[in-house]
């Protein structure tokens, strides 16, 4: 796994970044998605570079959830600490069982 080092107000506006779109795809809001899996196509054609990863379907937004959330854990695990103290669980639409990363 590569190391990525960012600055605090790198690490704030990516979390940021990544909560506004989460939120807005568990909300299943059209536009998001589509952003999303505009996005997730030309990554994986190669506009913005070569990437390691490519998923098989760009347009299943669905398997995107727990990664976002996987990483929203990583730049915030103040947040994920308190969240499990709590007893807090995240949101998960009914979809998410049956859409494993691909």
């Amino acid at each position: 796994m590569a190391t990525l080092e960012l600055t605090p107000q790198e690490m704030f506006v990516s979390e940021l970044a990544l909560r506004i779109v989460l939120c807005e795809l568990l909300d299943k809001e059209q536009q998001r998605i589509d952003d999303v899996t505009a996005v997730a196509h030309n990554l994986k054609v190669g506009s913005f570079g070569d990437k390691e990863f490519k998923p098989e379907d760009t347009n299943n937004w669905i398997q995107y959830l727990q990664p976002m959330r996987d990483m929203i854990a990583k730049l915030g695990p103040d947040y994920k600490k308190k969240s499990e103290e709590f007893g807090a669980e995240p949101f998960y639409l009914p979809e998410e069982k049956d859409a494993p990363m691909e």
